[in-house]
């Protein structure tokens, strides 16, 4: 925990390089601390590792305990791909989950979102 928080304070300050090496010594303790990951994440798309946090969103979604959970990782990777201009990708990973769950409005809102940015 104490890892965790220094790593979200050095974040919070712009020193994400030192916030990412401190994810990954959480995430080396605790692999699916959903918080570490997703604070990676946003450190790497920081430093200009876009690519990199797009890979973390996928082996979260991957390793994923439950389709909510995996649901949760796609929606940020899609999200991650959009603010990358990588559209074409995020709209992919958006149909193929409302392929697989047409009711799921979250998704629905997010491709509308898309589709109109």
């Amino acid at each position: 925990a104490t890892q965790l928080l220094r790593a979200d304070v050095l974040a919070a300050q712009g020193n994400y390089t030192a916030a990412a090496e401190g994810y990954q010594a959480v995430l080396l303790q605790a692999p699916d601390n959903a918080s570490a990951i997703e604070g990676l994440a946003r450190a790497l798309l920081a430093t200009g590792q876009g690519e990199q946090a797009i890979a973390n969103y996928q082996v979260a979604a991957d390793a994923a305990a439950t389709p909510e959970e995996r649901d949760r990782w796609l929606l940020a990777q899609a999200a991650a791909q959009r603010s990358l201009g990588q559209t074409a990708e995020a709209e992919q990973i958006y149909t193929t989950m409302l392929a697989a769950a047409p009711e799921n409005n979250t998704v629905r809102k997010a491709l509308g979102d898309l589709y109109l940015s």
